[in-house]
């Protein structure tokens, strides 16, 4: 594979460029009975393919998966869905430290710093969280592992200045500027401030880790 990296590479044979010239070929071969097998499926009473649906917003998620079941649908027995929880901080204890500590002067003074009701389609760590909900009332009811989600804030406020979510091409000038340097410092250093106390504090551990499943 070529290409500066990353599953959204902007090189000519990225992974996921890979993924998209597969899928379309497979949907357009006009080729009936084709057989997949992926390995790690063995647990399943019969082979399948898997296809992981990943959108920039979760609420984009409904209409993609549309089109990948329109696409599919005359070469499938029989299609299902899992959509994993988003990786939403749903206790604000890690939250709420790391906002205090990015107003001290040591994390820059900021101020800007707040919550989001808008979660990311971060389908990687909402298979890590693994939240079990209530079937009913959607009531989150525990998780396998806790998960932190913050934003780096690496876009300086001026204009003109790149700023490129990290599935785009600006992104690699986004990622480049002083300004991101120095955000991401100081955000590793609040993460690692925040794990420490974890580790010397029993109550905050306890607090943060209480809907983990024992």
């Amino acid at each position: 594979m070529e290409g500066p990296g990353g599953h959204a590479s902007e090189g000519n044979k990225s992974p996921l460029r890979l993924s998209i010239e597969t899928f379309r070929t497979l949907t357009n071969s006009g080729k009936e009975g084709v057989s997949f097998f992926l390995p790690g499926n063995t647990t399943v009473t019969e082979l399948d393919i898997t296809i992981s649906v990943r959108t920039r917003y979760t609420g984009d998620l409904d209409a993609v998966l549309q089109s990948v079941e329109s696409a599919i649908t005359s070469k499938a027995s029989g299609i299902t869905t899992d959509r994993p929880y988003p990786a939403l901080e749903v206790l604000t204890t890690l939250g709420d430290r790391f906002i205090n500590l990015m107003h001290d002067a040591d994390h820059g003074s900021q101020a800007d710093w707040n919550f989001s009701a808008i979660a990311p389609a971060a389908t990687d760590a909402g298979f890590v969280q693994d939240a079990q909900l209530d079937p009913n009332t959607k009531q989150l009811l525990s998780v396998g592992k806790v998960v932190f989600h913050p934003n780096f804030g690496i876009c300086e406020d001026v204009p003109g200045a790149p700023c490129g979510f990290n599935h785009e091409p600006v992104f690699a000038q986004t990622s480049a500027t002083e300004y991101s340097y120095a955000r991401t410092e100081i955000v590793a250093r609040a993460l690692a401030q925040i794990g420490v106390e974890l580790l010397d504090n029993k109550g905050f551990m306890r607090e943060a880790t209480k809907l983990v499943r024992r």
